[in-house]
C-alpha cells in the first residue's frame, strides 16, 4: 500500500485568491449577475414597500390590520433570510463549477438541495454572536466574524451541522488569521458600510431601493461571496493537504 505524499503549497498569497475569485465572477457574469437581479430586486422593494408602509400605520392605530402589516413585515424579513441562503449556496456552486470540476447545476437544483435551515440558523447566529462581541470594543468583534466567517461556505462545501461548521471554520482560519481578515472581514466590513449608505439614500423610493439591492447584489455581494468561498475551498484544499 502506497503512503500518501503531502501536497506542497506554497504561502497563501491573498493577491492570488481574490485574483482568482474575480475571474470566477467574471467567467459567471451573466447567470451571477441575473439571479442577484432576480432575487434581490423583488426582495428590496417589497422589504421597503412593507416597513415604510407599516411604521406610517403603527403611528396613526392599533388594531388588527396593523398586527397584519407586522406579519407582512415578519414574512418579507424571513424570505430575504432564505434568500440570502439561497445565494451563498449559488455562489458556492460557482465557484466550485469554475474551479473544482463540478457538474454544473441549474438553478432548480441548487434550490432544492440547498441546506437551508442550517445555512439561516448559521447565519442569524454569526450576526447575533459578531453584534454581541462588539458590544465591548469593535476589534472583538471583528476578530469573532473573522475566525468564524466562514461557516456559510463550509456548511455547503462539507455540508457540515451548525456547531461543527463553526468548528471547522475557526480550525482553518487559524493558520491564516490575517489573510482572512484582509480579503474577507474587511471588504464584508467596507460592503456593509456602503450598503448602509446607499439604502438610506433610497429609503423614500421603493424602486430606488429594490435597484440599490439588485446593483450591490449583482456586483458587491457577489464578488465578496465569491472571495469568501475561494479562500473555504483553498484552506480545505491545504487542509486536507497537511
Amino acid at each position: 500500500m502506497t503512503a500518501s505524499v503531502p501536497v506542497v503549497r506554497a504561502a497563501l498569497n491573498p493577491w492570488e485568491i481574490v485574483r482568482a475569485a474575480l475571474a470566477a465572477y467574471r467567467s459567471q457574469f451573466g447567470r451571477v449577475a441575473l439571479t442577484a437581479v432576480a432575487l434581490y430586486v423583488p426582495i428590496g422593494f417589497f422589504e421597503a414597500f412593507f416597513v415604510d408602509l407599516g411604521e406610517g400605520y403603527f403611528e396613526r392605530h392599533d388594531n388588527v390590520v396593523a398586527g397584519i402589516l407586522l406579519a407582512a413585515v415578519l414574512v418579507v424579513t424571513s424570505v430575504s433570510f432564505v434568500g440570502d441562503a439561497f445565494f451563498a449556496g449559488f455562489l458556492d456552486a460557482a465557484v466550485g463549477e469554475e474551479f473544482h470540476g463540478h457538474p454544473h447545476r441549474t438553478i432548480g437544483d441548487i434550490l432544492r438541495h440547498l441546506p437551508y435551515r442550517r445555512l439561516v440558523v448559521a447565519d442569524v447566529l454569526l450576526g447575533v454572536l459578531t453584534g454581541a462581541a462588539s458590544l465591548a470594543l469593535l476589534v472583538p468583534g471583528l476578530l469573532f466574524f473573522t475566525f468564524f466567517c466562514l461557516v456559510g461556505p463550509l456548511i455547503n462545501i462539507e455540508r457540515l451541522p451548525v456547531r461543527a461548521a463553526f468548528a471547522r471554520s475557526f480550525h482553518l482560519v487559524r493558520p491564516a488569521v490575517l489573510v482572512v481578515a484582509a480579503v474577507v472581514t474587511l471588504p464584508v466590513v467596507a460592503e456593509h458600510e456602503l450598503a448602509h449608505a446607499l439604502q438610506i439614500w433610497a429609503e423614500h423610493s421603493y424602486a430606488l431601493k429594490a435597484a440599490v439591492d439588485g446593483g450591490l447584489a449583482a456586483v458587491v455581494y457577489s464578488i465578496v461571496g465569491m472571495v469568501e468561498v475561494t479562500l473555504a475551498y483553498e484552506l480545505i484544499a491545504r487542509d486536507r493537504g497537511r
